[in-house]
């Protein structure tokens, strides 16, 4: 009875393992006919829902390998065109000595590659995996002193900087933090206004052109800022945008011919300057935080021809201007310099009031003014050694003039008054010498 039950157990054991085998089979030959496939569709990784590590997103994983990804699309013509726009960050300090500013600012760059038409389908923007490599165009900043480009762990879905559309549209953005040159003319300082200037260059036969990206269509302006990272001590009163062609050929015809221009009036952004929009770096649900975050300003447009884009040759190149007109806030140097020189100036005509008999009293306070204002011009000291006069100069320097006016006036109101007093001191012993006849008197008076 036993050796039965032992029969059919074996039975049911060989069964079982042959249908096992045959489950693998038959997944197996399921998964090498979708491998075989993906040659025409793309790798994508579906999130779970709401609740998956993805958060829902889709994402492209892999590329056909019947192309070179790596190499820039063929163009139709002569330029292969970019839409570029950007998001300024931060705007940090200017430093007059150095002649820079440092900025952070999101580049975002949109250009059509054909390769990618076919082989996407639907409607949606899907983000490409950071580990499919993907050619991207080659932007440098020309007048940059260092350039950093902000990254993150591959591992992490943030990632994520390049979408495709199934048109075929490519988004690619990158966050920089430049250190920028900006060349000042200090001759107004601390009234003057500065125009620095961020540069883009174009290469590999890309045409440059600031325009609304996909992605950026409900955008006002190509260039937005984030007014409340704007170092206070400036106010950015306007940006002008241009795009141009140029040439590495020295004195070339043509060069710098500007095909498209963009001027935007930031008065509007003063509205942000304000204590309760601090609060913006920690909540950004409020309408005006995002109207302050993301200001653009009044802009205008105009587009001009420029014949040097149509005759193009290998030398020439396309490249982006961003131009910053930063007015000096007056207020800090008012606190710190005008207003402390001025008040010594005023203290040292105290001495006007002070009999001129103490003379101790209005010489310590002369020379007391005369030493603090020249402490107070060494304020200037870290300001870069040029060859021309500022207007703080100028301010500070007839700030001394006065303070030591004062104590020469003084020496010479002493003077003056020894003066007077030794020639009383004649008049106050006067001899007579009365003749009468024979008779000689001398008489003496005393005043």
């Amino acid at each position: 009875m036993s050796s039965n039950w032992w029969h059919r157990g074996s039975a049911l054991c060989l069964w079982g393992t042959v249908y096992v085998y045959m489950y693998t089979v038959i997944l197996a030959a399921g998964a090498a006919v979708t491998d075989e496939g993906s040659t025409e569709v793309p790798a994508v990784e579906e999130g779970a829902g709401e609740g998956s590590e993805d958060g829902g997103v889709t994402m492209i994983t892999e590329l056909p390998a019947a192309h070179n990804w790596t190499a820039k699309p063929r163009p139709s013509g002569r330029w292969l065109d970019v839409t570029v726009a950007a998001h300024l960050e931060s705007f940090g300090s200017v430093s007059e000595k150095t002649m820079d500013f440092k900025v952070e600012l999101l580049l975002i760059q949109e250009w059509k590659d054909d390769r990618l038409h076919e082989i996407l389908t639907g409607k949606n923007w899907l983000s490409l995996s950071p580990d499919v490599t993907l050619w991207s165009p080659h932007v440098d900043f020309s007048n940059a002193k260092n350039v950093q480009v902000f990254t993150y762990e591959k591992e992490s879905h943030q990632a994520a900087n390049t979408w495709i559309s199934p048109l075929g549209l490519v988004n690619h953005q990158l966050k920089y933090s430049v250190t920028v040159k900006c060349l000042m003319d200090l001759r107004r300082y601390p009234l003057d206004t500065q125009t620095c200037t961020i540069v883009l260059d174009g290469f590999e036969g890309i045409r440059l052109s600031w325009g609304y990206p996909g992605i950026w269509r409900n955008r006002e302006a190509p260039l937005t800022s984030d007014i409340t990272s704007l170092h206070s001590q400036f106010q950015l009163s306007r940006v002008d945008m241009k795009s141009y062609v140029t040439s590495f050929i020295p004195y070339s015809k043509g060069k710098g011919c500007t095909y498209s221009t963009m001027s935007c009036d930031y008065s509007a952004a003063e509205t942000c300057f304000s204590s309760r929009l601090r609060s913006c770096l920690i909540r950004t649900d409020n309408p005006e935080c995002e109207f302050c975050t993301g200001f653009s300003g009044d802009c205008s447009q105009q587009r001009q021809n420029c014949s040097l884009v149509d005759k193009a040759d290998r030398f020439t190149y396309t490249a982006l201007e961003i131009q910053l007109l930063l007015h000096r806030r007056l207020s800090y140097h008012l606190l710190q310099m005008y207003i402390p020189s001025g008040a010594i100036v005023v203290m040292s005509w105290v001495s006007f009031w002070i009999d001129e008999g103490s003379v101790p009293a209005r010489v310590g306070l002369g020379i007391t003014t005369v030493l603090t204002m020249t402490s107070q011009s060494t304020r200037t000291a870290p300001m870069p050694q040029v060859s021309y006069a500022r207007a703080v100069d100028v301010w500070l320097v007839a700030c001394e003039l006065f303070t030591c006016a004062v104590l020469l006036e003084f020496a010479f109101v002493d003077f003056m008054r020894r003066q007077e007093m030794k020639r009383g001191a004649r008049i106050r012993d006067l001899e007579v010498i009365i003749i009468c006849g024979d008779r000689v008197t001398l008489e003496q008076y005393h005043f």
